[in-house]
């Protein structure tokens, strides 16, 4: 059962599109829906655990089945809907099927599964029964975080490719690219007095979290800007919205602005950890605590975590989302997650840090 919480903050929320540029919306209440935690997996199998965190979570509607990119142990963990233990596949290695720390998964409707194999750089396509069938190069200066595929509704690959200069590149199945699009964000810095940070602002600054929906349109989030955005197939904008007056996203640029007047090198301001979309809504999570991420006080940081849910449609906040965790060994609440997804009709999936797989209902 949800937990609803009316919060008497208002937030400024601005909407931009080619219809209306520039209109801003109030929102007076911002209702808070708090998740408790069903269930969670942190040892599964033959006693086997988590080493640390694993980076992605992802429902697969063909077979039902929940598939974890566990990367510190370079293999994919499968379970059943309710996080029951099916199997594992992959091994540490360079050979076919075998993985040096995969960062992401994605499904092809006919049962065919795609491997985001970050530390070789490349992509790895699997059957149904998790056979290897065929790989193909994919370079990327981008984290782990980043490195993941998308795939649309006629089976193409997606990959946020900024260092080719758009936004995505398109493959299909065998590795040859498609075709290419999506607008980079401008480069901020002069190139010619530090020509390593423009390299690191030219791929990390166009940095996207994303997301496809049935109908193609893909449903984006900077990591480096608190700007959301709708790009339809032919990758034009067709709305975005400005997070920056949202409340973790104006301490983080505060902060950042201070940290910055001291130190002239490339920063990463990560405003965004994560995204997802289901029948209603497009999540996006916004980056905690800016200081603590610097200090590398992970729980402070995720403590100020945010996760929230815009309408697909106009991307209009809607609501903000508490995924809690309870632990009563030592009686500490962890909120929200940091990684999740939402595709699955009544439950959410998400990762904590350092505690395994979390399930709950919507």
């Amino acid at each position: 059962m949800c937990l609803f919480i009316q919060c008497v903050v208002t937030v400024c929320f601005i909407i931009c599109s080619k219809e209306n540029q520039g209109q801003q919306i109030i929102y007076p209440n911002v209702k808070v829906e708090t998740k408790t935690a069903v269930k969670m997996v942190s040892v599964f199998g033959n006693n086997d655990s988590f080493r640390s965190s694993p980076e992605d979570v992802r429902y697969n509607k063909y077979d039902k089945r929940v598939y974890v990119a566990d990367t510190e142990k370079h293999r994919i963990v499968v379970f059943d809907e309710e996080l029951n233990y099916i199997t594992t596949f992959g091994r540490l290695g360079q050979g076919p099927g075998e993985f040096r720390r995969p960062s992401g998964i994605a499904f092809m409707s006919d049962g065919r599964i795609v491997i985001a194999d970050w530390g070789n750089s490349r992509y790895q396509i699997f059957d149904k029964n998790y056979q290897f069938i065929n790989m193909f190069s994919v370079s990327s200066p981008l984290p782990t975080l980043s490195y993941y595929p998308g795939i649309d509704s006629k089976d193409r690959i997606y990959v946020n490719m900024p260092g080719n200069g758009s936004l995505f590149s398109v493959y299909d199945d065998k590795g040859s690219e498609i075709k290419s699009g999506g607008e980079l964000m401008p480069i901020p810095i002069d190139s010619s007095k530090n020509k390593q940070n423009w390299k690191l602002w030219y791929f990390f600054d166009s940095a996207v979290h994303y997301d496809i929906d049935e109908t193609g349109k893909i449903y984006c989030a900077f990591i480096n800007y608190p700007v959301l955005r709708i790009l339809s197939p032919e990758f034009n904008v067709i709305r975005e919205a400005d997070l920056s007056k949202l409340s973790t996203a104006v301490d983080r640029l505060k902060y950042w602005e201070r940290f910055m007047k001291k130190d002239t090198g490339y920063q990463p301001k990560l405003y965004v950890k994560d995204v997802s979309l289901d029948s209603n809504y497009f999540y996006a999570m916004l980056y905690g605590d800016a200081k603590a991420f610097i200090e590398g006080n992970i729980k402070q940081q995720m403590e100020t975590f945010k996760l929230y849910a815009f309408s697909k449609d106009e991307l209009h906040l809607e609501k903000e989302i508490m995924l809690e965790l309870k632990d009563e060994s030592s009686k500490d609440r962890f909120s929200p997650a940091l990684h999740f997804d939402f595709s699955h009709e009544k439950n959410i999936y998400a990762i904590y840090f350092q505690k395994g797989i979390i399930l709950f209902r919507k």
